[in-house]
Parts: C-alpha cells; sequence; structure tokens
C-alpha cells in the first residue's frame, strides 16, 4: 500500500501550493524547489533546483541522494534495480514493505558501521561541553558512544557540509540489550556542532526505536539513576559515580519509563525543575515505586538541566585556576577535571 501525497508531505514537512506540496529541498537547500505531487495512482517526488532538467544519468543519482538525505537506508523507490521516472522527471515513492522492520534495522547498521570516539571529533564536542573529560585525562568514553566518520556513512546518513561525521548514542533496550536506536549529531573536524542541520529545524537525528529503551552510562553501578538525556546521563559518571546512568529521552521518557521492574537497586531520579520536569518526575518516581523499588527525586535548579550544573561547577574550578599567572585556559581545565576525578 502506497502513501497518498498528503501523507507523504506530511512527514516531509511541506505546505500546500495549488495541486503540490513544497519545501525545502534536503539536498540542495532550495526554499521552494522540492515538490511532491499525486498523478494517477503514483506519488511523484523532484527538486527543480538540482534534479529537474538535468540528463538522465545524473538525475538518476541525485534521485538516490536525495532519498538517503531524507529517509537514510529507507530508499524503496526501486523495483528490481530499476527507477522510476515520469515524463515530468519526477520519481515514485513507495511505502516500505516492512517499515517497522526497517526503523529497527537502520540504527544497528548505523551502530556497526562507526568506531571508537576518543580522539575524534565527538569526544572534542563532549570535553568542550564539559560533560567529558579531554582526550588523555580520565577514563575513555562508554561503549554506548561511538563516532561515525563521513567516509563512513554509505548512504545511511546525509552528511552536511562541513560536517567531519556523526557523533552517535546507542539506545539500548532491556533485559536484552540490543541497539534499538541511536542519536546522531553532525560534528565538525575540530568537534563544533552544526547549529542546524540543512533539512530540518534542529541539530539531531534519531533513528530507531527509543520507547522501552535507554542510553546507559556506568552500567552495573550500585544504585540507579534516571535522567532526561544523552548528555546528562554522561555528566551523572563525575556527579553521582556510584549510579548506573539511564537517560529515558526527555520528559516524555520521564513520563513513560516502565519504573525497571525486577531491580533490586534503589532509583534516584533527576529532572528540570520547570513545571513540566516536575510533572514528568513524579510519574516517574511512581513508577519507581510500583516497581517496587526504594525511590528518591532531585530537581535541577529551574531552566538548567544535571549536564549544567556540571558545567557549571567545573567552570568555576577553571575560573579559580585560570586566575592564576601564566596558566592558560587549556590547563586550566585540564586541572579542573583533575581535581574532580581524585574525588570520584
Amino acid at each position: 500500500m502506497e502513501r497518498t501525497g498528503e501523507e507523504w508531505a506530511q512527514a516531509c514537512g511541506l505546505k500546500k501550493e495549488g495541486r503540490e506540496w513544497v519545501g525545502p529541498c534536503p539536498l540542495c537547500g532550495g526554499k521552494d524547489r522540492f515538490h511532491v505531487r499525486e498523478h494517477d495512482t503514483k506519488v511523484l517526488v523532484g527538486c527543480r533546483g538540482c534534479i529537474d532538467g538535468r540528463q538522465k544519468a545524473e538525475r538518476h543519482r541525485r534521485y538516490g541522494e536525495l532519498t538517503r538525505a531524507m529517509f537514510g537506508d529507507n530508499d524503496t523507490s526501486t523495483d528490481g534495480g530499476r527507477h522510476w521516472f515520469d515524463k515530468d522527471r519526477s520519481r515514485t515513492l513507495k511505502k516500505p514493505a516492512n517499515e517497522e522492520q526497517e526503523r529497527v534495522e537502520v540504527p544497528k547498521r548505523l551502530w556497526n558501521a562507526a568506531q571508537v570516539a576518543d580522539g575524534t571529533p565527538a569526544r572534542a564536542y563532549l570535553a568542550a561541553r564539559l560533560a567529558w573529560p579531554p582526550d588523555g585525562i580520565g577514563p575513555a568514553l562508554p561503549q554506548t558512544v561511538r563516532w561515525l566518520p563521513g567516509t563512513k556513512t554509505g548512504g545511511m546518513l546525509h552528511l552536511p557540509r562541513d560536517a567531519a561525521g556523526y557523533l552517535l548514542f546507542a539506545w539500548r533496550s532491556y533485559p536484552a540489550g540490543d541497539v534499538r536506536a541511536v542519536s546522531c549529531e553532525a560534528l565538525t573536524h575540530n568537534g563544533e556542532r552544526l547549529d542546524k542541520l540543512p533539512d530540518r529545524n534542529r541539530v539531531r537525528l534519531t533513528h530507531g526505536i527509543r520507547k522501552d529503551a535507554a542510553f546507559v552510562v556506568n552500567a552495573g553501578a550500585s544504585k540507579l539513576l534516571i535522567v532526561e538525556g544523552e548528555v546528562d546521563a554522561l555528566a551523572a559518571r563525575w556527579l553521582y559515580p556510584d549510579h548506573e546512568a539511564r537517560a529515558v529521552g526527555g520528559t516524555s521518557g520521564l513520563k513513560t519509563w516502565n519504573g525497571a521492574p525486577g531491580d533490586c537497586r534503589p532509583v534516584q531520579i533527576v529532572a528540570d525543575g520547570d513545571s513540566k520536569g516536575r510533572e514528568a518526575g513524579e510519574i516517574a518516581r511512581a513508577a519507581a515505586k510500583t516497581a517496587g523499588h526504594q525511590a528518591t527525586i532531585n530537581w535541577s535548579p529551574v531552566g538548567e538541566d544535571l549536564a549544567d550544573e556540571l558545567a557549571v561547577t567545573l567552570a568555576e574550578r577553571i575560573a579559580i585556576v585560570e586566575s592564576e599567572p601564566r596558566v592558560t585556559h587549556r590547563e586550566a581545565t585540564r586541572l579542573a577535571w583533575q581535581q574532580l576525578l581524585e574525588r570520584t
């Protein structure tokens, strides 16, 4: 069964203009060149800026790039290796035969293609956020963090201009432990995050299904800590060193968290101090108590999260050390981390 043009338009964030839905092209960036329209029983998709009017071979290649930019590895617009074109140079897109299976397999392929994150822009980025020590200080990043170089995306992810690759966070199911989803952030060679992905009003992509999965740091510790996001879980490694930190996916994840039944460890929940965070935190604490845990909850200051708390603590230490004569910012950062590591 194929999707309607309106369903494709909603999935791509397009607006209706006449008999078409139009919007920014994820490949060339044109504001209104990308178009979806219905023709007989087909849904036709194209871009007047980067595809229409080109020679067939070049058009064929650009269509492949376009669908990978839109849907990652869910490029199901071929039949027996043959691409479908109409006289207006548009291409038919069909719904995956097993969309749920594709959503599970894509994050696994991304994760298997990635490499250890230490010594890469991924660690530089997390060190700049003061969520993990710089290279050469402290332990390696947890195994739930990897780096996917642009040379290994293999068409699974569109590589934005100026990006060197993607920082990946693995969301694993419990108790099986298999990768159910990956969160992806495009980074430059210097470890800087792109302000916005070219075709989306956000900086992060998530492939897969995060429901009933978590991003875990310090697995197997004596206590369990439930937090909202991945960087919060990394920060928890230094603020709560005797806890296993599980990120459950923001306030919505706290509200739907199952309470970890069968886990006998005491549970602590850290949530944002605003109204939404307090509501979600109380729901999570109720779930933990229902599952038989001894559960407590801490609130971050309004407008901050656990990662912000660690960053503030380290920034204060760095400022103190940096005030000493002839101490550079880099040296002050290393000394501040070393002092924190000695405590943990």
